[in-house]
């Protein structure tokens, strides 16, 4: 493998002492080695920055000290701004460790791809409690993933993707009003204009910490009762449909004909009869899962999307 291309590997941190050197460690230890490192603490108070220090002197380390914290996901676009010099570019949480060979498989599949249109590329991962004890894969897509995905799901977690330079210059030059959309929008934007590359083998170890909650949370019926409180009782579909409805405007007119026709139908709250029944019968699959699917379809029914 060619080792010419060089990856910029961007971590925001903000209160990682307990788990952050064991990720930039993981880092550092990538088979790929045409790699660096930069490293922005987000004014962290819990020693995150002396932790770090002794990585200054390591020239594949740029360490970065904030003056303001930004948060998420500012502290990582602002990373995207900075860092101007690479070929790919990857998102690094601060608590997980990766597989030795993440940033190669990367590497290797973007590489094969037309430099001059956007890609990402993004894996499956592994489950894990604190202590990176293993307990499941992520879910593993069974079909190839494309834009209409990527309308009610995230296709890829930050920390999996790695994006070449079109992707990243897209992204930094169009991005969603709604910061915390950063890795849904990324997913669009590349699905719509440019290529997906998904790797079912796993890249990284996914620390999941005690009460912390995702969509992927270590307790199945913990997850279903926080979902349906997001979606249902803090109004999480009109949150959805405000980011759809964003991208929908802001490209309008330079989508894929079919694509721009489904996010016209879907983006469409009208109640008329035969326009629910067009979105609860649509001809495509949007979810991967079947649950997920059919869910989806009685959301449509009753009119919260």
């Amino acid at each position: 493998m060619k080792t010419d291309k060089k990856v910029a590997v961007l971590l925001s941190a903000y209160n990682g002492k307990r788990y952050i050197a064991e990720q930039v460690d993981s880092i550092l230890n990538q088979t790929y080695p045409n790699l660096h490192l930069y490293i922005r603490d987000d004014c962290s108070t819990d020693g995150t920055l002396q932790v770090l220090e002794q990585y200054r002197e390591n020239p594949r380390v740029t360490l970065i000290r904030g003056s303001e914290n930004l948060g998420y996901p500012e502290g990582f676009y602002e990373l995207l701004r900075t860092v101007t010099d690479a070929d790919y570019y990857s998102f690094s949480d601060q608590d997980d460790v990766w597989e030795p060979d993440k940033i190669a498989r990367a590497v290797t599949g973007l590489s094969r791809r037309n430099p001059n249109l956007p890609a990402m590329f993004f894996a499956n991962y592994e489950i894990c409690d604190e202590k990176l004890n293993f307990i499941r894969l992520s879910p593993c897509l069974r079909t190839k993933p494309g834009f209409l995905n990527s309308l009610y799901a995230c296709l890829g977690l930050g920390f999996t993707i790695v994006l070449n330079t079109p992707a990243k210059e897209m992204i930094t030059n169009q991005r969603s009003v709604y910061g915390e959309t950063k890795d849904v929008w990324i997913g669009m934007l590349c699905s719509a204009f440019g290529e997906i590359i998904f790797d079912r083998k796993s890249c990284a170890k996914h620390r999941r910490n005690p009460g912390a909650y995702s969509a992927e949370s270590i307790h199945f019926w913990k997850t279903q009762k926080e979902r349906f409180r997001e979606l249902f009782l803090n109004d999480g579909f009109t949150y959805i449909h405000t980011v759809m409805q964003e991208f929908y405007d802001t490209y309008r007119g330079k989508l894929q004909k079919d694509d721009e026709a489904a996010l016209s139908l879907l983006v469409d709250m009208s109640r008329r009869p035969s326009h629910v029944l067009k979105k609860v019968f649509f001809p495509h699959r949007l979810r991967y899962e079947w649950k997920d699917e059919i869910m989806l379809r009685l959301v449509f029914l009753i009119g919260r999307l």
